[in-house]
């Protein structure tokens, strides 16, 4: 049985309140790109192996949407930044909770991407919210 995207946030929420740690991306966003494509050939480096993680500050709104992305630490090359941003902005992320009600908050993401290119590029995973 599918999870309503109602139901999909509060057990999100829930999990938040209840200290679970990392929460991936609402199951109910499931048409919704999660996960970033590879960036075209000429924006990679010879060698993906020395990508760093990356961090991004992700405004997340009352109902869910991306409102705005701030980048704080680069993987060291452009085009797997933009894609990896370009997927957070596509997601429906759970929003943070306050008295019962969502609320628009910023929350860190911390994005890998696989060190080899025959690896399929990890879903974007939301930190709880404090």
């Amino acid at each position: 049985m599918k999870q309503s995207p109602y139901a999909a946030r509060r057990v999100a929420a829930l999990l938040t309140m209840l200290g679970a740690g990392a929460l991936t991306v609402s199951e109910a966003s499931a048409s919704t790109p999660c996960r970033p494509e590879w960036p075209d050939p000429k924006e990679r480096p010879a060698d993906i192996s020395t990508l760093a993680p990356m961090r991004m500050m992700v405004l997340v709104g009352a109902t869910a949407e991306v409102a705005d992305i701030k980048l704080l630490k680069s993987t060291g090359h452009r085009g797997f930044d933009r894609a990896a941003m370009r997927a957070v902005a596509a997601c429906k992320l759970a929003p943070a909770m306050q008295d019962g009600a969502p609320v628009m908050k910023w929350t860190e993401i911390v994005y890998t991407w696989p060190k080899r290119l025959d690896e399929q590029p990890a879903a974007i995973v939301q930190a709880a919210n404090p």
